[in-house]
Formats: C-alpha cells, sequence, structure tokens
C-alpha cells in the first residue's frame, strides 16, 4: 500500500515539473487585432521620421534666348583689272581726235607711256598684241611701199599717183599724259606684191610747233584722203618740243624696240617688204609716229 502510493506521488511530481515546463514556454500565438493596428502606426511613424518631405520643386520657365546670327564672312575685294582692253573699243575708230577726246569711254586706255615708257611697253606686248591676235591674219590698213630711212626716221611712203586712202580702219588706243590724250594708231602695212609688211602702232603728238598739230591725222584719213606716209621717229625731229619727257621717250630703248636695232644704229634704204622682220617674228612694233595725206 505504502508503494503505491509512493508510485502516485511520484507521477504526481512528474506532472507537475511538466505543466511548469509548458507553464514557461511561450505560445507561439496570433496577435491580436489591437496589437496588429499598434505595430502598424509604429512603423507609419518610423517611416515619417526616416523618409524627408519631398516638395515639388516649380519647373523653371526657360526664356527663349536670341539666336545670334552669323555675320556673313565679306567677300574679297576685287581688284579692278588695270587698263582692261575691250576688243569692240579698240576696233572704235573715231571721226576725229576731238570726238575721241570728247568720248574716252568708248576707248581702250594704255599706261602714260612718256611717263612710263616700260608700262607701256609691257601693256603693249603682254595685253594688246595678244587681244590683236595673230599677225598675219589681221586686216591691212595702209597701201605703202617698204620703209625708206633718213637720219631721224623711217618712213612707209607713196607717191600721189600710186598713194590710196585707207584700206580699213585701223585699232586704237590712247594714253594721257599730263592732261593731254595721245592715240595710238594700229596700222597693218602691205605693198605692190601684197606682201603684209608689218603691224606699227604709232603714237601721235603735239607737232603745232612745224605746222601740224599730229592730231588731225585722225580726221584726214577719215575723210577719204590717200595716205602720203607713216613716219617713226627715232631722232631729234621734235626740235624745240617743251615737253621733255617726250624726248625721253624718244630716245629710250622703248621707242620702235621691236623694230629698229638696238641703240637707233640702223641705217636701211629700199629694203624688200618684211626683210626688217627676220629675226622678229612677231612682225608688231610700237612707237613715236607721224602720219602725212595727200590732198586731192
Amino acid at each position: 500500500m505504502k508503494m503505491k502510493i509512493s508510485v502516485c506521488q511520484s507521477l504526481i511530481s512528474v506532472l507537475l515539473i511538466i505543466c511548469v515546463i509548458v507553464a514557461c514556454t511561450p505560445i507561439n500565438s496570433q496577435p491580436s487585432p489591437l496589437e496588429l493596428d499598434q505595430k502598424a502606426s509604429t512603423t507609419q511613424k518610423a517611416t515619417e521620421t526616416q523618409l524627408p518631405t519631398l516638395t515639388p520643386t516649380p519647373t523653371e520657365t526657360l526664356t527663349p534666348t536670341a539666336t545670334e546670327t552669323p555675320s556673313p564672312t565679306p567677300a574679297p575685294t576685287e581688284v579692278p583689272e588695270e587698263y582692261p582692253i575691250d576688243i569692240e573699243k579698240l576696233h572704235n575708230f573715231p571721226e576725229s581726235y576731238e570726238y575721241m577726246v570728247a568720248n574716252l569711254d568708248e576707248f581702250v586706255e594704255a599706261p602714260d607711256g612718256f611717263s612710263d615708257p616700260e608700262a607701256l611697253y609691257n601693256w603693249w606686248t603682254e595685253k594688246c598684241i595678244p587681244a590683236l591676235g595673230n599677225q598675219e591674219d589681221l586686216e591691212l590698213n595702209a597701201f605703202l611701199d617698204h620703209p625708206g630711212n633718213n637720219i631721224n626716221r623711217f618712213t612707209f611712203g607713196l607717191q600721189k599717183n600710186y598713194a590710196q586712202p585707207l584700206l580699213n580702219e585701223p585699232p586704237i588706243f590712247y594714253f594721257k599724259h599730263k592732261g593731254k590724250v595721245h592715240p595710238v594708231l594700229i596700222f597693218t602695212m602691205t605693198g605692190f606684191n601684197n606682201t603684209n609688211i608689218g603691224t606699227f602702232a604709232f603714237i601721235l603728238h603735239d607737232q603745232s610747233q612745224n605746222g601740224d598739230d599730229g592730231f588731225d591725222f585722225i580726221k584726214r584719213i577719215n575723210m577719204g584722203e590717200q595716205i602720203a606716209e607713216l613716219r617713226g621717229e627715232t631722232d631729234d625731229i621734235l626740235g624745240g618740243d617743251p615737253n621733255p619727257e617726250i624726248q625721253l621717250f624718244l630716245h629710250s630703248d622703248y621707242n620702235w624696240k621691236d623694230f629698229i636695232c638696238e641703240g637707233h644704229t640702223c641705217t636701211w634704204s629700199n629694203m624688200e617688204p618684211g626683210m626688217l622682220w627676220k629675226d622678229r617674228p612677231n612682225k608688231y612694233a610700237l612707237g613715236l609716229g607721224s602720219g602725212g595725206t595727200y590732198k586731192e
């Protein structure tokens, strides 16, 4: 009996221990609605504390800036050509010297040959001759005999009974020296054997001290007067001309540079047409000159 009581006591003791253990262990139960509300409130406060309030920034209104128009690049200034040649003007033969002086815009201008003979010669050889073209293709302007010469000039001349008026109007240009206009008449000559003797540019000048103003020759040949002679002046034919620069040109190496010998030492008489050109293939020459006519 005592043994049974002891066993029962032992069982009761074990049960009590188990109950104590169970009572001390937390029960994993679902939270109550109150607890959930409390936890949500606490989480919301923590979030509000941690995240900064985002204030919307006002949109900046962009003012359109004026578009800067780039300045146009200035075009390079074209330098006008000095002493250009207009072919129509080069072949515009005037009715008289007076008409030419009054209408210079209708004619070709060259550099002042008396102040700067080299400039005129370069213009003549580099611009005017190429503009005229192949010498052998030029129109013949005057029928004259082959040249003769004396002390101060060479002359293409013809006796009156053989003389003829102008065959074709010659090309012409001018230059100004000290306000005076000097015409330059370009004659391509032929003779009895129909040979192209050559092309000569005669610079007309004032010869009033010799009773001829030198410029009236233009009017006389336009009136149909027969051409008596064309003279290339090489020495003191100018006599007492008051303009020393004309004298300087007369004796310069540029006066008939491509025709007579250097130093003006050539002498010839009654040479065959073209003989003077045997070493000068271009057959062009320029220098101081004058002309004479026969009146009916």
